[in-house]
């Protein structure tokens, strides 16, 4: 019986208190209660077998599906399209929040997949199968690679499943990198993610091309999905490593632009993950003119402090001239005297933050540590100097 549209209220909260909410609730129970004691053929004793294999099998098949269905809400494209940031945003958030629907799908998915391996993995792996199999449609679609995502851990380390999963990745996931639906691309990238530690045989360069094809999509949760595989990726298989390094310094550019427009905490790790491997790859070709002027100032830093150490010594025997050369090489030249360099340096660094603090932090970690402590102590001079 269909439940009437007046008899479900619009908002979630008012909803969950709604009878026909409840019963719903109930229904799905009294459903998952059914499947653990009957619906899975698998858990059937032998002597039950005769009695409710054709149910089990009637089960897994008309009722199942519904039970584990994880699909694309049309609350989500909506969502997607106004605001991508936040779509992203609450996609992660919805898998730490416990009380949302997809943390609790998850965490069932996952108690049955570590708790019932024997009886229940398997079963799974058999209903996403059969599910892409059956021209489902795009939202049954992601679902099913939803649930191959979550699952993910437990199908690289299984040894009766490791084995064919780079065939599943061909036929399912690599042909939706290039399809229609937005969030299917998105979905391609975070079952990569997650099964980043399969050992390809044959197509591990078709399938990093497409991930790293991806950043460049036009969609913005596409190319965080896309930058978090591509790290994922790099991180354990050194030829994609290899192929990533001609072009690392537009992947960082790519990851700090990301950055800077979500301020997702996510995208730190890629960040390290790539300045950890790339770091002589990226001194040379990754600095923009920004980057390259924190290392004038970093450069600089050294300089003042080795005056500053010889001013106290008395062995300071440097002329107006030098300092005018430093102000002029950092940008603020100043004809007056009386111009206190320290404070010149420390104004120039803090602009740099202030106009673009993604791309600062990243340059600041590129620095050597030497020169991030020649950083740290001009600023800690330039403060004592606006103390005194």
């Amino acid at each position: 019986m269909a439940v009437p549209i007046e008899g479900v209220p619009t908002d979630e909260e008012n909803r969950e208190k709604c009878e026909w909410w409840k019963a719903k609730k109930w229904a799905y129970g009294i459903l998952g209660r059914l499947f653990h004691r009957f619906g899975n053929s698998s858990q059937l004793l032998s002597q039950m077998q005769s009695k409710y294999g054709v149910f089990a099998e009637h089960f897994v098949t008309a009722f199942a599906p519904e039970i584990f269905k994880f699909t694309f809400k049309a609350s989500k494209q909506a969502m997607w399209e106004a605001d991508p940031v936040e779509y992203v945003r609450v996609s992660v958030d919805e898998y730490e929040n416990f009380s949302s629907p997809v943390s609790g799908a998850t965490s069932f998915l996952l108690s049955l997949a570590s708790n019932r391996t024997k009886t229940s993995f398997l079963s799974m792996l058999q209903f996403i199968n059969t599910v892409l199999r059956s021209n489902p449609t795009p939202a049954q679609r992601f679902g099913a690679l939803t649930m191959m995502s979550v699952l993910g851990p437990f199908i690289v380390r299984h040894p009766d499943v490791k084995g064919s999963i780079e065939q599943f990745m061909v036929q399912f996931v690599l042909p939706k990198f290039t399809s229609q639906e937005l969030y299917l691309r998105s979905m391609a990238c975070e079952v990569s993610i997650s099964n980043t530690s399969v050992v390809f045989a044959l197509d591990l360069k078709n399938h990093s091309s497409a991930v790293a094809l991806a950043i460049d999509d036009r969609e913005l949760p596409v190319r965080v999905q896309a930058a978090l595989a591509i790290t994922e990726l790099l991180v354990v298989h050194n030829s994609v490593r290899d192929a990533v390094s001609p072009q690392v310094g537009k992947v960082v550019q790519d990851l700090l632009k990301l950055s800077d427009e979500t301020d997702l905490d996510i995208l730190n790790h890629s960040m390290e993950a790539m300045v950890d491997r790339f770091q002589n790859e990226l001194l040379p070709d990754v600095w923009d003119e920004d980057s390259a002027y924190l290392e004038i100032l970093a450069k600089e830093g050294a300089r003042l402090r080795e005056k500053s150490e010889k001013t106290e010594s008395g062995d300071d025997e440097s002329d107006i001239s030098e300092e005018s050369e430093i102000e002029e090489e950092l940008g603020f030249f100043s004809p007056l005297d009386n111009t206190n360099i320290y404070g010149t340096f420390k104004q120039a660094l803090q602009t740099f933050q202030n106009q673009n603090s993604a791309l600062y932090q990243a340059a600041t970690t590129m620095l050597t540590v030497e020169r991030q402590t020649v950083l740290m102590e001009v600023v800690t001079i330039a403060n004592q100097a606006d103390r005194s």
